[in-house]
């Protein structure tokens, strides 16, 4: 699996999780699990932890792709996946006026067609 079929992936089905994409990763034999941690639109707000180079490079492509667009969406999204990043959930208000929060704070996203 590549970057392609991952965006391929996101087009055709939409409002896809980051851990649909590890997962889809996984499924081919790439390790999605590490020490990264993806920060955006800045830091200190996490968009996903624990993070493999792989998935790491895959994320980062997704969202500086013209073809994809990167919205938030509420925690039971994760949930319902069964995975969830336990940290303080970020405000879109607070990080849209771009509130620097002194500690890390989560925002659950999903990836769509631009």
């Amino acid at each position: 699996m590549d970057y392609e079929d991952v965006a391929k992936y996101v087009i055709d089905t939409g409002g896809v999780t980051v851990v649909e994409i590890a997962r889809l990763l996984e499924e081919s034999g790439i390790n999605s699990t590490g020490e990264l941690t993806l920060f955006w639109p800045y830091d200190p707000i996490v968009i996903w932890g624990n993070a493999s180079t792989e998935l790491m490079g895959i994320l980062q492509q997704l969202i500086q792709d013209d073809r994809i667009e990167i919205t938030n969406t509420q925690p039971l999204t994760y949930l319902i996946d069964g995975v969830a990043i336990s940290l303080p959930v970020a405000t879109v208000n607070a990080v849209e006026r771009k509130h620097k929060y002194k500690t890390e704070h989560w925002l659950p996203v999903v990836f769509n067609k631009a």
